[in-house]
């Protein structure tokens, strides 16, 4: 099984120190949940690339009506999303 994590760039450092090998990390700059169009563009284009990976792993807190957002990037998606 093949494992990403995106994540808040805050949150980085920390979910780095306990990923296993071969998990993929990719991190958003902090402050883009200010500008949720921005960050629903960004977490679309990289769950749509991510073709192969069998589930990916939301590091971000619930600000900024996260959940909503998430919910309307993952529309129509068959991926294994966990939040």
């Amino acid at each position: 099984m093949k494992f990403k994590v995106i994540a808040c760039d805050t949150l980085r450092e920390e979910i780095g120190k306990i990923l296993p090998e071969g998990v993929e990390l990719k991190s958003f700059r902090f402050g883009l949940h200010r500008f949720p169009e921005e960050l629903r563009q960004s977490l679309k284009e990289e769950i749509d690339k991510s073709d192969g990976i069998d589930y990916i792993l939301l590091g971000y807190g619930l600000c900024a009506g996260l959940r909503d957002l998430l919910t309307s990037v993952l529309d129509n998606k068959k991926r294994n999303i966990v939040y």
